[in-house]
């Protein structure tokens, strides 16, 4: 049993899983701080 191995890749794929995880959530951090920009401020007080 333990962790499916990859053919030729041992290793990589669930570095590639962590790494893709990791820029969703800053893609997504930086989404909603854009959201909560227009939300909040009146467009054309700048």
């Amino acid at each position: 049993m333990g962790t499916p191995q990859y053919a030729g890749h041992e290793g990589r794929a669930p570095m590639l899983l962590e790494v893709s995880k990791a820029v969703s959530f800053l893609v997504s951090l930086l989404s909603m701080f854009q959201l909560l920009e227009r939300a909040f401020f009146a467009p054309g007080t700048r």
